[in-house]
């Protein structure tokens, strides 16, 4: 577990952190919604690893890559899924690890630290005749091995309502 020292933080990202009211709220719905709060730089940075990565190029290997999703980049595929990405590539871990995701966690948890469980790049392209694609999320079967589990949904793009993004429902997660 990483200790997380709120003391430590710099006030521009303390200001950004949920404060009690939102964390109440959470714990009665079971979901966060946060303001944006990670610099265009970082979102950018990521932007150019996932590119990278898609290219092949790492700046990390992990030591077993067996039994995780690990897709090529093909136009052809709607939906591309790979793991521990954050692992892999230091733009990605920059974005994944950032102090502001990983203390959002920590207070919407009511603990002090995090614990890395794993990540996924879901890359879904426009829809074409021959290769559609659904993306679907459903963490209540791990969520009982891990509590409390919480999932962070990054976008990295501008993502409005008709393009189907992440729907949470009251108290689904709880």
């Amino acid at each position: 577990m990483r200790a997380l020292s709120f003391a430590d933080l710099p006030e521009e990202i303390m200001e950004h952190l949920p404060n009690d009211e939102q964390i109440s709220n959470y714990e009665k719905k079971g979901w966060h919604i946060s303001p944006k709060m990670i610099c265009d730089q970082v979102l950018y940075a990521a932007l150019d690893g996932v590119k990278d990565f898609y290219q092949g190029k790492t700046d990390f290997m992990l030591s077993a890559q067996s039994r995780i999703a690990d897709d090529d980049f093909n136009e052809d595929q709607a939906i591309k899924n790979n793991e521990f990405v954050t692992l892999r590539k230091k733009e990605l871990q920059n974005l994944g690890f950032h102090p502001l995701i990983t203390g959002t966690a920590a207070l919407l948890a009511r603990t002090s630290g995090t614990r890395f469980f794993a990540d996924s790049l879901l890359m879904k392209t426009p829809e074409k005749q021959k290769s559609k694609g659904i993306v679907g999320i459903q963490a209540r079967h791990i969520g009982p091995l891990v509590h409390p589990m919480l999932t962070a949904w990054i976008p990295l793009q501008d993502c409005e309502i008709d393009m189907g993004p992440l729907v949470y429902l009251d108290e689904s997660l709880l």
